[in-house]
């Protein structure tokens, strides 16, 4: 069955409290869909949940005005946790048992998600987390998903940018002792980076909402490690990269997806310039779909929407493709057919999307390693098989490092199978136009201009049975591009497993 491809593509018993903080609600009529969300809408991590918002708000509305999903609107019940673990088992526990929500869609933070993730899973409620990354969520039950990639897959992203582009042979790390997702990430990037010949010389820990980081980053700038690894939310890093360039630490700072928020360089300023992290998505690529949300958000919002944004947005639209294919609101049926719109739960996420890493630059942000910019389809024109298929993209750019492979793995259907496509993220997008496109045998070739980036240039990928390989070549402004493409066959598409 060919299913939609969203925006990233190119993945409790508690006490109800009273409503203190609760976004205002849609009123209820019968026939409506009522699905719940819930997030850090105040508090330290409101710059997540208020992105989120926007995304899930943007989908719902879009899904309404079409006709909603089997005849019925899609009703949102938000909730606030303000951040805090016990706050996300309440308001989760009020909306599976009070609400009686078809879904939940939340949280961003690991720590909330694995709070309220073990109800959802007991009352066989489907929940899909926009952005919890700690792989330990999903673990949770057969009823718990994510949009997004986890920490051991994003972490030897970073692990292997920083040992073999960046070039360094030691680093810190400055973690968040009490907050899941930064501990983990901590290990898989320590894990990469030592698996490749780095090797550790500091390790340092704060709590979540600390001030004061002079001590750690003294200790820190004592071993005179090559780069600073701080895997922790934009709430804390700007204090911490401030902090660390008053202390006299140069060297390059990198961090994880919880660094994307406006508020790292409202904060950070001139201290954070040069920084790396890594996220989810860009707001530049030039994908039709990419950028027909980011206009609307931008319509809404008056700025370019943040990478939560965009995973909310997908969250909504999986669970409602979902909702449609099973043809009712049984939840047991909906959660099959979330299984089976491509996620791997027990790796990365739906679809597996590549890890992309973004370079800070004072007030503005550089879309400087662009993994994910295209990735090809694996299509079939006959001579190409149906079934799962390793698809890496490498990208090599002049005057920035070269990136860490994007691997994902897809399984492509016989409907799929049938047609030959030029890479989909470049497939008559507004700013990109597709010219000279041609398939010859096995072989297609294409060429591409760009007039927002200045870029342009060609393509040639060339097909097997079981395999394609080929390379796109562009001109961006005044640097040269490579993405070279290889894809294999690895075996048949996973069969969905029911509901237990």
């Amino acid at each position: 069955m060919a299913r939609q491809r969203y925006l990233l593509g190119l993945m409790v018993l508690a006490a109800v409290g009273c409503n203190r903080g609760r976004e205002p609600q849609t009123p209820a009529v019968s026939s409506d869909i009522p699905v719940g969300m819930y997030a850090a809408l105040s508090g330290g991590e409101a710059a997540f949940g208020q992105a989120t918002l926007q995304g899930v708000r943007l989908a719902a509305d879009e899904i309404n005005a079409g006709g909603g999903v089997l005849g019925k609107k899609i009703r949102l019940i938000v909730e606030d946790d303000q951040g805090k673990a016990e706050e996300a088992a309440s308001v989760v526990t009020k909306l599976v048992t009070r609400d009686n929500v078809i879904a939940v869609i939340g949280e961003n933070s690991s720590n909330q998600s694995l709070a309220a993730a073990p109800i959802c899973q007991a009352a066989k409620v489907p929940m899909i987390s926009p952005s919890s990354t700690n792989p330990n969520v999903t673990k949770k039950g057969d009823y718990i998903f994510r949009v997004c990639f986890t920490d051991p897959y994003q972490g030897k992203a970073l692990g292997t940018f920083v040992k073999n582009n960046l070039h360094a042979n030691t680093a810190a790390v400055l973690r968040d002792i009490k907050n899941d997702y930064s501990v983990g990430l901590a290990q898989f990037f320590e894990e990469t980076f030592v698996g490749l010949g780095g090797r550790i010389v500091a390790e340092q820990s704060y709590s979540g909402g600390d001030n004061e980081f002079r001590s750690q980053l003294t200790a820190i700038k004592s071993a005179k490690p090559d780069v600073l690894f701080i895997p922790g939310f934009y709430t804390d890093v700007g204090q911490i990269a401030i902090q660390a360039r008053d202390l006299g630490i140069t060297v390059p700072m990198v961090g994880g997806d919880g660094w994307d928020s406006p508020t790292v360089i409202q904060i950070g300023g001139k201290a954070v310039d040069g920084s790396y992290f890594s996220d989810h998505y860009f707001f530049g690529e030039p994908r039709p779909a990419v950028q027909k949300f980011v206009a609307e958000i931008r319509k809404r919002t008056g700025h370019d929407p943040e990478a939560n944004a965009a995973l909310g947005y997908d969250a909504v639209r999986i669970l409602a493709d979902a909702i449609t294919r099973a043809g009712s609101l049984d939840r047991a049926s909906i959660r099959n057919q979330i299984a089976s719109t491509g996620f791997n739960r027990d790796q990365d996420a739906c679809c597996t999307f590549p890890v992309q890493l973004r370079r800070i630059f004072m007030k503005r942000v550089l879309y400087a390693i662009a993994i994910a910019l295209l990735v090809p389809m694996v299509a079939g024109a006959g001579p190409m098989k149906p079934g799962k298929w390793q698809m890496s993209t490498q990208t090599e750019m002049e005057g920035t490092p070269s990136t860490v492979p994007a691997v994902i793995t897809r399984c492509v259907t016989p409907e799929e199978a049938e047609k030959l496509e030029p890479p989909r993220s470049m497939k008559n997008p507004d700013d990109c136009k597709i010219g000279d496109y041609n398939v010859a045998g096995r072989i297609m070739t294409w060429s591409v201009k760009c007039m927002r980036q200045n870029a342009r240039g060609g393509g040639k990928i060339m097909y097997n049975d079981d395999s394609y390989s080929g390379q796109l070549k562009m001109k961006l402004g005044k640097s040269d591009m490579t993405q070279t493409y290889n894809g294999k066959l690895v075996g048949n598409c996973d069969p969905v497993k029911p509901a237990k």
